[in-house]
């Protein structure tokens, strides 16, 4: 159903256990995502950002007149690749469109969600 979906709603999680956390990169590029939660989770990772692009790099740069040199060029190519394919959430980028953090408990988040979209009364009458 992801193919038809113009909305993710993701609240109260940490994103970290599979498959929960990979849900976010099957959303189809035109589909809005909304995480409501105490804090950002699954975000998007930059090439600085990245654990082992460090390490790769400051690896190559042991081995620079080796064989090796081409061996880690071709690793970092490959993570480049992941990194600038990575499917997380991207809430501080100027080129973000898709994106956007409620920050709060969900209880607090659906209810200014709610606010937002003028639906207060609805909600009220659906609850009581």
């Amino acid at each position: 159903d992801f193919q038809d979906c113009d909305l993710l709603i993701v609240m109260g999680t940490s994103l970290k256990v599979q498959p929960v956390a990979s849900l976010i990169e099957r959303a189809p590029s035109h589909c809005l995502r909304l995480l409501i939660n105490r804090e950002p989770v699954g975000m998007k990772e930059t090439l600085e950002e990245n654990k082992d692009y460090k390490h790769l790099l400051e690896q190559m740069a042991e081995y620079e007149d080796s064989a090796m040199k081409g061996m880690f060029s071709s690793m970092i190519e490959q993570l480049k690749r992941s990194i600038m394919n990575d499917q997380g959430f991207d809430f501080t980028s100027t080129d973000n469109r898709r994106d956007v953090f409620l920050q709060g408990d969900c209880d607090e988040g659906v209810a200014k969600f709610i606010d937002m979209l003028g639906w207060e009364t609805e909600h009220r009458d659906l609850i009581s």
